[in-house]
């Protein structure tokens, strides 16, 4: 090991990939609904979107294996599972505004501040209010 010990070999997260069901149903809610920006994205076969969030992307795409899509899930519990999370200023208004386009919201009995629901092909999303 020629690298010093704490040396990063990695510098920053560039994107994350999310599976999806539905290409439209995720830009409904991603860009229409969370309010992200749709970005050109390199061609490719699967359907899917890329957005921009800050300075890091999203990449949705629709696997080509089906085995490889989130479970369908209905929270109603915090979950303990793997999730994306987002800062918001205030989660209260941002849960109030995803609840009035439909979408079940379970907030944390862990920590104030913190919501989970899921989107339109399961993957689970936290908001977070900026500790």
């Amino acid at each position: 090991m020629s690298e010093a010990i704490g040396t990063s070999l990695v510098e920053r997260i560039s994107h994350v990939n999310l599976a999806i069901r539905d290409e439209q149903a995720s830009r409904d809610f991603y860009v229409g609904l969370l309010g992200l920006t749709e970005v050109w994205r390199v061609p490719q076969p699967q359907p899917g979107l890329w957005l921009q969030i800050g300075s890091k992307q999203i990449h949705l795409l629709r696997p080509v294996d089906d085995d490889e899509l989130p479970p369908r899930r209905v929270l109603q519990e915090t979950p303990m599972a793997p999730h994306l999370a987002f800062s918001v200023a205030d989660v209260k208004r941002v849960a109030r505004r995803l609840e009035e386009s439909g979408v079940t919201v379970i907030f944390s009995p862990y920590m104030e501040g913190q919501a989970f629901f899921t989107d339109p092909s399961g993957n689970i999303l936290e908001i977070l209010e900026d500790l």
